[in-house]
């Protein structure tokens, strides 16, 4: 860390980037901190079940996972968690994006959810 601390700087600048980039997306509201690495995203509006929510963000992810962009479906332990989160599509960012590479999965996951939200 003492050694590369503009590392920590890209990553910073990189979740600030992809958090602006993935605001406004119709039908999903960008959850968590701006300059966290982890970003989540969940619907606007539930589909009704917890089961239904998922369904509609494997089919997203999906999607963006044969454009060659890795994202998940957050998993929790449904019988385990106390209060249990709702649904959401989990993001890593990491310091070694590119802007050109932020924009580029951005769009795309924009494309793909607005697609399949619509």
């Amino acid at each position: 860390m003492d050694k590369h601390p503009e590392m920590f700087e890209a990553l910073r600048d990189n979740a600030l980037l992809f958090h602006k980039e993935l605001k406004g997306i119709r039908g999903l509201k960008v959850i968590g901190n701006e300059i966290s690495p982890i970003i989540h995203l969940r619907l606007e509006t539930s589909r009704g079940s917890i089961d239904e929510d998922e369904e509609i963000f494997e089919q997203i992810v999906t999607a963006v996972l044969g454009k060659d962009i890795a994202i998940a479906v957050a998993r929790y332990l449904k019988g385990d968690e106390a209060f249990l989160p709702a649904p959401s599509i989990r993001i890593t960012v990491n310091s070694k994006l590119t802007k050109g590479e932020i924009l580029e999965s951005a769009r795309t996951i924009r494309d793909v959810a607005e697609r399949i939200l619509d």
